[in-house]
C-alpha cells in the first residue's frame, strides 16, 4: 500500500511539473477567485389555488411559515402545481387546479423564484390556461421553466450565475402517463 502511493505521489509530481514547463499553468496569473455561497431551496407542489386561495387573502405569501428559511435563500424552484388563469374552461375531468392570476406575486420570495411547469396540471385548462400561467409568471417576473408555445420554449433550461457558482435547472415529466399533456 505504502508503495502504491509513494508511486501515485511520483505521478503526481510529474503531472505538475509537465503542465509548468508547457505553459498549462501561469501562477503569475491572478489565483482563483474563491467562491461565495450560493442557497438553493427546493419545494415540492405548490398548490395555491382551490381551497387555499381564502387563506392566501390574508398572508403575503404561502411561504409565510418558513420565511425564516427560504427568505434569504438565492434561488427558489418551486414545482407550480395550478394553471394560473381566469378561464372556466377545464380539460382535466377528475379535479382541475386553477390559481386566479391575482394571487402568483405570493409566491416570489425573490429575483430568482422559479416555477417548474412540468406536471400534471397546466394543462388542466387546456392552452389558454397554460398560455395565462405563462403570461402571468412573465408579467410578475417568476422565470418559468419545462412548458411554453413550442418544443424549444419548453425545454428551454434555465441558468443562474451567483456568487461565481453557475447552476443550470431541467425541467421534464413523464409524459407517457400524461399523453393528454405532451
Amino acid at each position: 500500500m505504502k508503495n502504491i502511493i509513494k508511486v501515485l505521489l511520483i505521478i503526481l509530481c510529474v503531472l505538475v511539473i509537465c503542465a509548468t514547463v508547457l505553459g498549462f499553468t501561469n501562477v503569475s496569473e491572478d489565483p482563483i477567485k474563491e467562491k461565495g455561497n450560493m442557497t438553493i431551496a427546493v419545494t415540492g407542489d405548490v398548490l395555491i389555488g382551490s381551497q387555499v386561495t381564502p387563506v392566501l387573502a390574508g398572508v403575503n405569501s404561502p411561504f409565510e411559515g418558513v420565511k425564516n428559511v427560504l427568505g434569504s435563500v438565492d434561488v427558489l424552484l418551486i414545482n407550480f402545481e395550478n394553471a394560473a388563469t381566469t378561464s372556466e374552461s377545464a380539460v382535466k375531468g377528475d379535479y382541475p387546479l386553477k390559481v386566479d392570476p391575482s394571487y402568483v406575486p405570493k409566491v416570489k420570495i425573490n429575483d430568482n423564484t422559479i416555477a417548474a411547469l412540468a406536471n400534471n396540471h397546466v394543462f388542466d385548462y387546456g392552452k389558454t390556461g397554460m398560455k395565462d400561467t405563462l403570461a402571468t409568471l412573465k408579467a410578475n417576473n417568476i422565470t418559468s421553466l419545462g412548458a411554453g408555445m413550442n418544443y424549444d420554449e419548453a425545454h428551454k433550461p434555465v441558468t443562474i450565475e451567483k456568487n461565481g457558482h453557475k447552476i443550470t435547472i431541467l425541467n421534464y415529466m413523464d409524459s407517457a402517463n400524461f399523453a393528454e399533456y405532451s
